[in-house]
């Protein structure tokens, strides 16, 4: 069987691997991102025309969605067919992201005072048992929330 190792198929392939899911990328974005994260070269590995025929397919197929004229942006659900709805999902949690990193000041706020009044509770006059149980799910929860903050710094 012949290999199809051609360059549309390197190109798609390198495409769908490396593309985070939601981010969106011009075409010149996306042929750094070749040669940064897959060694191909444009022009030399592939042609505009192989560029072009992949990022075609990908779109046609749903794993790429078309925010804009000359943008991509990797689809959350590659096996959907319907990529209006695929689009919708994206846009979504591009909103929810954008009014995290709003709002990402104010949440560590909010937990620096959740952490200093707790640091101020004394236990030791035999709090109740429940209590202790509620103050460790509340630490817990901060903890949690504070990886999640990290993860956009």
């Amino acid at each position: 069987m012949k290999d199809r190792n051609t360059p549309n198929m390197m190109v798609r392939q390198g495409i769908e691997e490396i593309m985070p899911y939601g981010k969106e990328f011009n075409v010149v974005e996306i042929k750094e991102m070749l040669f940064k994260e897959k060694g191909l070269v444009y022009e030399k590995d592939y042609t505009e025309g192989n560029l072009s025929s992949a990022l075609y397919i990908l779109s046609n197929t749903g794993v790429l969605i078309k925010p804009k004229r000359g943008v991509y942006q990797k689809a959350y659900n590659k096996n959907k067919v319907d990529k209006e709805e695929n689009c919708n999902i994206s846009y979504e949690v591009k909103e929810v992201l954008e009014l995290f990193q709003k709002n990402k000041n104010k949440i560590q706020e909010i937990f620096g005072e959740i952490c200093a009044a707790l640091k101020k509770v004394d236990l030791s006059n035999g709090a109740a048992d429940d209590e202790l149980e509620e103050l460790k799910k509340v630490l817990a929860f901060k903890d949690a929330v504070t990886q999640i903050l990290e993860t956009f710094e």
